[in-house]
């Protein structure tokens, strides 16, 4: 005896409230959580909306469509080419000057800065918007 079947999962993912153009910064406005079938979707949606809130869209969304983390992304707070203040901090000492970003950095992300009084190139820590931390 031959049976067919069919299973469906349903849970709670996160989708789009509106059409969102790619780069856009989400919200928690531009989110909510939606019941859909999990076995037709693709790994990576995301469960929770405050997953995605602060981060950028890496390409356009339509209306009620799935959020993935394959479609976010950190916002970038250093820039390659822009002028930065590279931060240390030694022995109870903090030092502060220019340098300028050779790469782009989210929070997190480890940069290259030329120095713009030594011209040395050093590595650091994107630790806020224009801000790297040199250790």
């Amino acid at each position: 005896l031959y049976v067919s079947a069919q299973t469906v999962v349903v849970g709670n993912v996160v989708v789009t409230t509106r059409p969102l153009a790619r780069h856009h910064i989400l919200q928690a406005s531009d989110l909510r959580l939606a019941r859909r079938d999990l076995t037709t979707l693709p790994r990576g949606y995301l469960e929770q909306p405050q997953q995605a809130v602060g981060e950028v869209l890496l390409r356009q969304l339509g209306d009620g469509q799935v959020v993935r983390l394959t479609q976010i992304a950190a916002p970038k707070l250093v820039r390659r080419g822009e002028t930065v203040t590279l931060s240390a901090d030694a022995g109870g000492v903090r030092v502060r000057m220019s340098g300028k970003a050779l790469s782009d950095g989210a929070s997190g992300d480890s940069v290259q800065v030329r120095n713009l009084s030594s011209r040395r190139v050093v590595q650091g820590i994107v630790t806020a918007r224009g801000v790297v931390t040199v250790e």
